[in-house]
């Protein structure tokens, strides 16, 4: 036996010298989008838009499995890919379009910055979190001789031009087939649900650095690549003797920082790191499985790196362990000896057996998440919430990685996988729970691109929302909430946001939610009740028509009839004969024509049918009685129309005619006729505008027919004017009794849902939703003066939204009658302040509302 001497440390090269993390790195080069690494494999990256399960039932996410193992089935062998979940706070990419979109925007700059500030200081804080999903498509450099190639010691003594030429071929052969690869897996994806772009070499650069320098790069941008190093003048030699004359390369550009390894962890960049890996696979698993460990509320980075090995040999290697374990199991007389070598021998039948006959392949992956934090304490606090999630998926343990923590995080570089250092073997069916493909709804790409409205969803991200997205197939929205859940307070923010886009509103309200609104944005409020006698009040004349008009359309004509009817019958529900339809219509159009050009009122139309024949027209000359002359009716409808709608915010209150419920029908019918003459303008400045009707509470208008056939009739059409129209209710119940129920449920795009009280069953089989989104809007919840859910349904598109207002937004979106007097004692005591004012000395001192307090003065 030959004796050994152990050799020192310090002869020992690791501890001679320092060697900088950039040494440590994979990456050799970047080529456009191709990632080159020193060992001679080529990367390519997707980004990934995942799917949304918040929503989904457990049939939905079962179907929606059974495609992602359908495509794991179809990589072929020796593939790799990366699965890569990054979850940080990096938001701005977002606000700052959403800033855009209101700087210079008089009079909502100012709340559009208290949010934006307020969104700014959230993402600092961690408050806020967005996951940025990726796939990276790995093509490993093969050493083997194959189609003509060199390898071996051949490569030594072969002609350099012969070598360049085969080294050339080999590289074009493996970027050929990289790309194609991600192209198809792109396409596998797409029809999954998953959205996947190829990264640009620009995008990957920036993953690289940011993943390298996470402290640094949250407040500077990543360098531009420079790629002289290609250029090298000077030979290794010659490098070697005076190291200054290297150029950098992508490795050395990329990376800013130096590591400092510890037992349990090393720092980077002014943060303390960890690796946790999967140590023990689940008992058992199940379809999205992994979507609990996406739900960390900190920033964290999940990566699931997967190899499809050879299945031919895996499935000799399976066929040599069986025969292993029967023979170990089994003596010469056929009876067992070996209990644990008859477990393994039967677990390995079945595994076969299941293999061969779902056609299932065998993978092996490595699962790990890399968390940092500023001091150690949070670091071990968040070891531990990983740690304990991980225990909840079925039994399985995660293991935080201590001696091994820097070789595992090595192979977790973005575009960088060398190898695996905790490798686990698995089939298809197993695989396919473990893919990181899942994220939270935060808006389509669209709404993204220009996000005309931000809220918030409850894994803490942002949710971009335009009512007016393109790709809606109408813009109606349909809101409903018990009372107090808030459904004016979120249509007012709402407004608030998308009154930078400088829409039309019309609002029809009763009881005073938007006077604040109406006001801050220099608006009309025109309150209507019947005048007294004597009283000054502005008139409106159904009869009116457009500037330039002098023959009413045929809309016109069936509003007219609409209002007629309202008049002319005594219950809800209640229609007119076919015939008398008939005569009132020849008798509009004959007023008009007797008219010649001027407007018609609702007198002359009674002095019409009064000079009538028929009967039944006298009748009606005389109910139109009290519509007419000096009565209470006819003081607001019978006389030269004086109302215009000059502003481009007006809001009509009607809580003044809640005792005259046939007026109120009667004058919702016709503000919203005067308000869709303004919509279907043909003027090219109202043309060129988003327009927006809201009716809050306004359900008066649905009882009668005659009503509601004209508000089929704008539910319907309005998206050709680029205009729509939201109702807010508390029960659909009065929708679907509303004749138009129908109509209004299938042309509204939008809802929302809000806070629900009692049985919500309605809801259900009025919405056709799942138990999954029923439990999602029985656990709606609301704080008062911090946020607000709503379950929003937005074509397609499912999710719960959380309105978290600044407290300038609250304070002009709320309807709390105790808020509304608190603010009214203050404008008394200061009636020097203007809304703006008296809303800031509020936001300032009583950030979350009255909160119940009565009004003390300003002490100023």
């Amino acid at each position: 036996m030959i004796a050994r001497t152990a050799r020192p440390l310090s002869s020992l090269a690791e501890y001679q010298a320092e060697i900088a993390l950039a040494r440590e790195l994979p990456y050799w080069d970047l080529m456009d989008d191709l990632v080159v690494l020193a060992d001679g494999s080529l990367v390519l990256g997707l980004r990934l838009r995942g799917i949304a399960i918040e929503t989904l039932d457990s049939d939905s996410i079962n179907q929606m499995t059974v495609g992602i193992r359908a495509m794991l089935n179809s990589l072929p062998d020796g593939s790799e890919i990366s699965f890569v979940l990054e979850t940080n706070s990096d938001c701005s990419a977002l606000i700052d379009r959403h800033e855009e979109l209101n700087r210079g925007k008089q009079r909502v700059e100012w709340i559009a910055q208290s949010r934006i500030t307020r969104l700014r200081r959230d993402a600092e804080t961690l408050q806020l979190l967005k996951p940025s999903l990726y796939a990276f498509i790995y093509r490993r450099y093969d050493s083997k001789e194959k189609e003509g190639g060199l390898s071996g010691l051949r490569a030594f003594f072969a002609p350099p031009r012969r070598f360049r030429e085969i080294k050339n071929r080999e590289h074009e052969t493996g970027e050929r087939e990289v790309r194609q690869l991600a192209a198809q897996l792109a396409e596998r994806f797409e029809v999954n649900g998953i959205v996947a772009h190829p990264l640009s070499g620009a995008e990957c650069w920036r993953l690289m650095y940011r993943f390298l320098n996470p402290s640094r790069s949250s407040a500077l941008e990543s360098p531009r690549q420079d790629t002289e190093h290609r250029d090298q003048e000077f030979l290794a030699e010659e490098i070697a003797c005076a190291p200054e004359l290297s150029l950098a390369s992508p490795r050395e550009q990329i990376c800013y920082s130096d590591l400092v390894q510890g037992y349990d962890g090393f720092h980077l960049d002014g943060e303390f790191h960890r690796v946790l890996t999967l140590k023990v696979l689940p008992e058992f698993t199940h379809s999205a499985l992994i979507a609990r460990l996406g739900q960390l509320a900190f920033p964290h980075l999940l990566h699931l790196h997967v190899r499809v090995p050879e299945q031919s040999k895996e499935l000799a290697s399976l066929q040599a362990k069986r025969r292993i374990a029967h023979s170990m199991s089994t003596t010469q007389g056929g009876r067992a000896s070996d209990l644990e070598s008859e477990a393994r021998l039967q677990s390995t039948e079945e595994l076969l057996r299941e293999l061969i006959n779902t056609g299932q392949k065998i993978f092996y992956f490595q699962l790990a998440i890399v968390i940092r934090a500023k001091t150690r304490d949070d670091l071990d606090a968040r070891t531990k919430t990983v740690l304990s999630m991980i225990r909840e998926l079925n039994g399985a343990e995660g293991l935080a990685e201590t001696v091994a923590g820097f070789k595992v995080w090595k192979t977790l570089l973005p575009l960088g996988t060398t190898t695996m250092v905790r490798p686990k073997r698995v089939k298809t069916d197993n695989l396919a729970d473990f893919l990181p493909i899942y994220e939270p709804y935060a808006g389509t790409p669209e709404e993204q691109a220009r996000p005309v409205c931000l809220f918030r969803n409850r894994a803490a991200g942002l949710v971009a929302y335009d009512p007016f997205n393109g790709k809606l197939p109408n813009y109606n929205t349909l809101v409903t909430g018990s009372s107090g859940a808030g459904k004016s307070f979120i249509n007012n923010l709402v407004l608030l946001q998308y009154a930078s886009q400088a829409p039309l509103l019309y609002i029809i309200d009763i009881g005073g939610s938007y006077r604040k609104l109406c006001e801050f944005l220099g608006g009309q409020y025109i309150e209507i009740a019947p005048p007294k006698a004597g009283e000054a009040v502005s008139t409106i004349n159904p009869f009116d028509l457009p500037p330039g008009h002098i023959e009413p359309a045929p809309e016109k004509v069936k509003f007219l009839l609409a209002l007629l009817e309202n008049v002319f019958t005594d219950s809800e529900g209640e229609r007119l004969p076919k015939l008398d339809k008939s005569l009132l219509e020849e008798v509009v159009i004959r007023l008009y024509q007797k008219a010649d050009g001027t407007k018609p009122r609702i007198s002359d139309l009674a002095d019409e049918l009064a000079d009538s024949e028929d009967e039944r027209l006298k009748q009606f000359a005389k109910m139109l009685y009290p519509w007419t002359g000096d009565r209470a009716y006819g003081r607001l409808l019978d006389g030269e129309n004086t109302l215009t709608l000059s502003s481009d915010v007006v809001v009509f209150d009607l809580k003044g005619l809640s005792n005259y419920p046939d007026l109120q029908a009667v004058m919702i019918l016709i503000i919203t006729d005067f308000i869709l003459g303004r919509v279907e303008s043909k003027d090219p400045a109202i043309q060129s505008r988003r327009k927006q009707i809201l009716m809050d509470e306004c359900w008066e208008l649905l009882k009668s027919p005659a009503s509601s056939g004209f508000m089929e009739y704008c539910v319907r059409t309005l998206r050709k004017t680029g205009s729509g129209i939201t109702f807010i209710t508390q029960g659909l119940e009065e929708i679907v009794a509303s004749p138009i129920g129908s109509a209004i449920l299938s042309n509204t795009a939008t809802k929302l849902i809000l806070l629900q009280r009692g049985d919500l069953e309605p809801i259900r089989k009025v919405l056709k939703l799942n138990e999954q989104e029923m439990a999602l809007i029985a656990s709606l919840r609301q704080a008062k003066g911090r946020y607000s859910e709503a379950f929003l349904i937005a074509n397609e598109a499912r999710t719960v939204i959380r309105a978290v207002p600044t407290p300038v937004e609250y304070w002009l979106a709320t309807s709390d009658a105790g808020d509304n007097a608190f603010l009214s004692s203050l404008r008394r005591e200061h009636p020097e302040w203007d809304l703006k004012k008296a809303i800031e000395w509020l936001a300032n001192h009583y950030p979350d509302g009255s909160q119940g307090r009565k009004w003390e003065g300003s002490k100023e």
